[in-house]
């Protein structure tokens, strides 16, 4: 069965959405140290890895 390719919107959509979960389990993961290092804090971090992929 062949799949149908998505219209390119569609694909650059998805594609940002996977980007967004990815970074924010990598921000998740990070230790203090590291977040002091960035110049973040808990909260902030907390309030980014806790919205929906959706949202940027």
């Amino acid at each position: 069965m062949a799949t149908l390719p998505l219209p390119t919107g569609v694909a650059q959509i998805l594609g940002t959405w996977r980007q967004r979960t990815r970074e924010r389990r990598e921000l998740a993961l990070l230790d203090a140290r590291s977040l002091h290092d960035l110049g973040l804090n808990a909260g902030s971090v907390q309030f980014e890895i806790n919205k929906p992929f959706w949202r940027s």
